[in-house]
């Protein structure tokens, strides 16, 4: 797997979102990750599985093209 905090941010969105890898899911996330959206907070892997599904049937073909990643000490967000 990728070494730097933004290398694993690009390899999760190919492996998930780009080519549909799920397995990569428990490879990639703690088992306590936490997505803090919508004002709520999602927990766990199979959040994350739930998420890349809806979002690779919604729209077939996906691909991310470019990722921004911002982080401070062990902190990191991507968008």
């Amino acid at each position: 797997m990728a070494k730097s905090n933004e290398e694993r941010v690009r390899f999760a969105n190919d492996e998930i979102l780009a080519k549909g890898n799920l397995g990569a899911v428990d490879e990639i996330f703690a088992t306590d990750y936490v997505v803090h959206a919508g004002g709520k907070d999602h927990k766990g892997l199979g959040f994350v599985r739930r998420f890349a599904k809806l979002l690779r049937s919604a729209i077939p073909g996906l691909r991310v093209v470019e990722v921004a990643v911002l982080f401070e000490a062990s902190l990191g967000s991507a968008r």
